[in-house]
């Protein structure tokens, strides 16, 4: 079963991405040192890193005492894919993590796309949030040191202001939001962990421990 949603995540009939840092067998590492996190969904959508002061490290023992991946505000994976996914679709992600600080007013969990009107979930300054890189929705302030479950979950063919986000279950209030009607159009084949689209900045300090 996953950490995330207490349930075997092969069991969702649309299942695209599984992450899970507590199965080794997934993580590519040495000394620690990780260069591929194996995606456990069938799909193959590995996310790697071959630039070395940019691979996140294996942390044993963090959230709930279990295994996590550390992102020290300098690392990010990736892969060139969308995992088929299409500009604007129906997308909930799944994500276990307990965040240290924040490096930025915006800084990425989870990105796809490009640079301009794509999709991507959050922490940093100004709290969590998705981010569209066009616009944004903000929601509450990020209390460091926490473990979280988070849920951020959009409509088909929704416009920005369509999202909603959850945190161990609760729906959180959105605080502002930038460019309410505009709608995500990025069809560029890419996702990162960690980062932005180009995995050369907003990048997060904490633990993460499973994304779906």
């Amino acid at each position: 079963a996953s950490l995330a949603i207490g349930i075997h995540p092969n069991n969702l009939s649309t299942l695209a991405l599984w992450l899970d840092a507590t199965d080794s067998s997934t993580i590519t590492q040495t000394a620690n040192v990780v260069s591929q996190w194996s995606d456990k969904s069938g799909g193959n959508y590995h996310a790697t890193q071959s630039t070395a002061d940019r691979q996140p490290t294996v942390e044993s023992n963090s959230i709930d005492g279990k295994t996590t991946i550390l992102f020290d505000g300098s690392d990010s994976l990736g892969a060139s894919t969308r995992l088929g996914l299409g500009a604007n679709p129906a997308l909930t992600v799944f994500v276990v993590c307990n965040i240290f600080t924040d490096n930025n007013t915006d800084d990425r969990i989870f990105h796809i796309g490009g640079s301009s009107n794509s999709l991507s979930v959050g922490a940093g300054s100004q709290g969590w949030s998705w981010r569209y890189d066009g616009g944004n929705e903000l929601y509450g302030s990020v209390s460091h040191g926490n473990d979280y479950l988070l849920a951020y979950t959009r409509p088909s063919a929704g416009n920005f202001a369509s999202a909603k986000m959850f945190i161990n279950g609760t729906e959180q209030t959105r605080a502002s939001g930038g460019n309410d009607t505009g709608s995500p159009t990025s069809t560029d084949a890419n996702f990162k962990i960690g980062s932005n689209y180009n995995g050369g900045g907003n990048f997060i300090n904490g633990y993460i421990g499973e994304i779906i």
